[in-house]
């Protein structure tokens, strides 16, 4: 338990990086055909035009705030631990 307190920093930092990373690369896609102004402009009857649109669900989202303020948090604690003890 002391080795954790001890460590409680890096060990904040090291989860907030893992679940900001996993989460970023988690996002989601679907393909669309004629969108927008495009579609109403550039529409014929031989072709549409695709698109790929790329979204983060809401859970990843919340994750990646999570991670993020983990790695805030854990940068905090670590800076006012060598700060208090002089290293």
């Amino acid at each position: 338990m002391e080795k954790i307190k001890e460590n409680l920093g890096e060990l904040l930092t090291i989860i907030g990086v893992g679940l900001f990373v996993f989460n970023v690369f988690n996002f989601s896609y679907t393909t669309t055909t004629g969108f927008g102004f495009s579609k109403f402009v550039f529409e014929t009857a031989e072709s549409n035009i695709e698109g790929v649109a790329y979204y983060y669900p809401m859970e990843n989202l919340l994750l990646i705030t999570l991670g993020s303020m983990l790695v805030v948090a854990g940068f905090f604690i670590y800076s006012e631990k060598n700060r208090k003890y002089g290293k």
